[in-house]
């Protein structure tokens, strides 16, 4: 696994795949994925708790975090995305899927197609705003959660 957000992402999304598919407990998916993954995510996982390092979901959501996979950067990152030339269209549309999966993930929206609607509208429309008014939307925000 490298450390690059994309392909950490990538790399859960496959693992997941794979434990769906075959039906891993949930108390051996932390340690099978350990063997598997670089020195940076070793790291992260080194200054985990060691109950929250051995349980998969809270130590996959701990290296994504690391690895800064926000939802403005997922977004970001899914918006800017450009198909190298030596990879497929399949493994381009891969990525993004990923990606996209992954935003809507973080975002909690998931598979509610209207939220999904919402979302991609708001995005659009704070990203024409400028920084006064969105600060000033956004503090809102915060003050009705």
């Amino acid at each position: 696994m490298s450390s690059d957000p994309v392909e950490v992402a990538s790399f859960f999304r496959q693992i997941d795949n794979l434990y769906r598919k075959f039906e891993v407990p949930e108390n051996l998916r932390a340690t099978l994925v350990k063997p598997y993954v670089n020195d940076n995510v070793k790291l992260v996982v080194a200054r985990l708790d060691p109950s929250l390092a051995d349980d998969y979901k809270l130590l996959k959501e701990a290296i994504l975090r690391e690895f800064r996979t926000t939802p403005s950067y997922l977004l970001n990152k899914f918006q800017t995305l450009t198909k190298d030339s030596s990879e497929t269209c399949i493994l381009y549309g891969s990525k993004l899927m990923t990606l996209l999966n992954y935003y809507l993930h973080s975002t909690s929206i998931d598979k509610d197609f209207a939220k999904v609607l919402e979302l991609l509208v708001c995005d659009s429309v704070k990203a024409v705003l400028d920084d006064a008014c969105l600060k000033h939307i956004l503090a809102l925000y915060r003050k009705q959660c």
